[in-house]
């Protein structure tokens, strides 16, 4: 099986058997996966101001690249994260786009 061809769920039991492998469910709190997370965050927001700025000249290969690989360690946290809180991101994103979820959303300041 592809990278392209597995499901959000498949993708999130190989995330959570690779933790287990780490021990990472044994070794990190919910609050240390959180930290991890804004780490990460960090991480993909230097990455896309990269790709922002090699859209001006044109190069950005490498920079898509690295872009793509910040922002999917930040789903991989997210994947453990949702797993130490007994749910999956296929239910967290479930729940957060059901009507009444989206309703409070246009409340949030997207800047």
């Amino acid at each position: 099986m592809t990278l392209l061809s597995k499901s959000l769920i498949e993708l999130q039991e190989e995330v959570v058997q690779w933790a287990r492998d780490l021990q990472l469910f044994e070794k990190a709190s919910p609050e240390g996966q959180m930290r991890k997370t804004f780490e990460e965050i960090e991480e993909a927001k230097v990455a896309l101001q990269h790709l922002g700025e090699a859209r001006y000249t044109r190069s950005v290969t490498n920079e898509e690249t690295n872009a793509a690989l910040e922002l999917g360690d930040v789903l991989v946290t997210l994947c453990i994260q949702a797993k130490m809180q007994g749910t999956t991101l296929k239910d967290c994103i479930e729940i957060g786009t059901i009507p009444e979820a989206i309703t409070t959303w246009d409340k949030v300041d997207p800047y």
